[in-house]
């Protein structure tokens, strides 16, 4: 007997609008797990000062307390400070999916921030460098930072993502890490929803949908 003809799987249909909303759902969460362990952390900081404990001051973003953190006594670190970084750093890439699905037409794979952010055009590579420089230059702490630094354009856009390429899965498994890097993930996730923004504007109303955005207690 002739043996019966498989049919091929369809493709799978990617809706970007959904993959779109599902890094806004990171994103926010992030915000909110971002506020509260940075309220603990000036919590933290009160008590010490008011018993005059000697110590460095606490940073002010998450990554810089997670560097102060690292290698000390972890039952102290704020507890939502992994997850927070885990979500944002999926946030990110889900945007970047997002933008490069807009301008290809095809949904990419894989984490890493730099190859996603390399199979953009050229004018929308530049379109978020931009963006992101102006996010950058909000963060007053990130642009001392960079101004003291010796290799000023390691803080530029690519050198940044690269940094983060392995972040949304190193640091699920953060107990296994030696060191950290970058504190730029904030606003890389800024600057890649504001980008898809202005690609589909009217896509704010996702946003809108799940009511302000959490607003950092350490900004």
């Amino acid at each position: 007997m002739p043996k019966k003809k498989t049919q091929a799987t369809p493709p799978k249909v990617v809706d970007p609008e959904k993959v779109f909303l599902q890094a806004c759902f990171f994103d926010y969460s992030s915000c909110v797990l971002e506020d509260a362990f940075m309220v603990r952390v000036k919590r933290m900081q009160a008590a010490a000062d008011a018993f005059e404990v000697t110590a460095a001051p606490l940073p002010s973003s998450p990554l810089r307390v997670a560097r102060t953190f690292h290698g000390k006594k972890w039952d102290i670190l704020p507890p939502t400070l992994i997850p927070s970084l885990v979500n944002g750093a999926f946030a990110i890439e889900l945007y970047l999916k997002t933008l490069v699905f807009l301008d290809t037409g095809k949904m990419p794979t894989g984490h890493k921030l730099s190859t996603l952010f390399n199979s953009l055009s050229h004018a929308r590579r530049k379109r978020l460098a931009e963006i992101y420089t102006e996010e950058f230059n909000k963060d007053r702490l990130l642009v001392h930072e960079r101004n003291v630094a010796s290799d000023k354009g390691s803080y530029d856009l690519l050198p940044q993502l690269i940094r983060n390429d392995d972040t949304f899965v190193a640091v699920r498994y953060v107990y296994e890490l030696s060191a950290w890097t970058g504190n730029t993930m904030t606003v890389l996730r800024n600057a890649a929803r504001r980008l898809c923004g202005e690609i589909k504007p009217g896509w704010r109303r996702l946003q809108n949908a799940l009511g302000k955005r959490p607003t950092l207690q350490h900004r």
